[in-house]
């Protein structure tokens, strides 16, 4: 009688043997043309039951227009779209919530559309029906989820900073890994002076065959040490650009928080579609950034 009670009872204290159906962190996903959805970060505040999912943009073309919808729905109701908006959507940021989640899920289902658009003027209207749009799909598994329990909707202005805190850490970490480029190829350079010296100084007791075949050694190991010099220079001159796209995203910092740039956001109704320009001066609406609701 136990050994049958604990057969029937195991679905409720054994893991799950369901199959994970879970995007994973930095999962790439084309959306239309050529514009591409990283996913940052899916989190989950179980108590508000509310969610946040992050993206970075990659692959849009600045002069270009595009137009995102979100459709989430779990497996248990498949029929029932959740309550998804879009937070906000930059040149390179788009987050997304889902509110309402329900208490006992297991994976939830992101579709996001996407969609070139046609500019008219100050108008923006879209070449093709929405239910032609493009899109890509991301899944989370109640089992993977990150949970947050200090979660919680953000102004647009927070979500601005986020998107350029963003961009500069992703600046410094480039900084980081060619100055790390440019230190082992110093030490591979030290290595190939200490071996030229070597083999000029081992010469004189060599005949005259040996020399010849030194010599062309010498050759060699010189013309990499001169291919290594280019290559500093080079990442000397990424370092410098990095380092002055610094400077442009610390004054675009503090240009926002001062209120001198103002930040693109989405809406908080449900069924929202974003239409974002991604030009240099997209983070402005007078600039030619627009959000549309559908």
């Amino acid at each position: 009688f136990v050994l049958f009670t604990v057969f029937l009872t195991s679905r409720l204290w054994l893991p799950s043997d369901v199959k994970i159906q879970n995007s994973e962190i930095g999962s790439e996903k084309n959306v239309t043309g050529g514009v591409v959805l990283v996913l940052n970060s899916w989190q989950y505040n179980m108590v508000a039951r509310y969610m946040e999912v992050s993206f970075t943009i990659q692959g849009a073309d600045e002069t270009q227009d595009y137009k995102f919808i979100p459709t989430a729905h779990t497996n248990l109701n498949k029929a029932t779209p959740m309550n998804t908006a879009i937070a906000y959507c930059s040149n390179d940021l788009l987050t997304i919530q889902i509110k309402d989640v329900p208490k006992k899920w297991q994976v939830i289902s992101l579709w996001v559309k996407g969609q070139d658009v046609l500019n008219d003027g100050d108008s923006v209207t879209s070449s093709e029906d929405s239910d032609d749009l493009e899109g890509a799909n991301f899944f989370c598994d109640s089992r993977r989820v990150l949970v947050n329990q200090t979660l919680e909707p953000q102004s647009a202005l927070n979500y601005a900073l986020q998107s350029i805190y963003n961009e500069m850490k992703e600046v410094r970490e480039d900084i980081s890994s060619t100055n790390q480029k440019i230190s082992a190829a110093n030490a591979q350079i030290s290595q190939l002076n200490f071996d030229i010296s070597s083999l000029k100084e081992n010469q004189k007791y060599q005949t005259q065959d040996e020399i010849q075949k030194s010599d062309s050694a010498i050759q060699a190991k010189t013309s990499q040490i001169d291919n290594l010099k280019n290559t500093i220079l080079s990442d000397q001159a990424q370092i410098k650009t990095d380092q002055e796209k610094l400077k442009k995203l610390n004054q675009k910092m503090d240009d926002t928080k001062s209120g001198k740039l103002s930040p693109v956001s989405g809406s908080s109704s449900s069924n929202v579609s974003s239409s974002v320009n991604f030009s240099s001066n997209s983070t402005t609406e007078k600039s030619g950034s627009k959000v549309s609701v559908d």
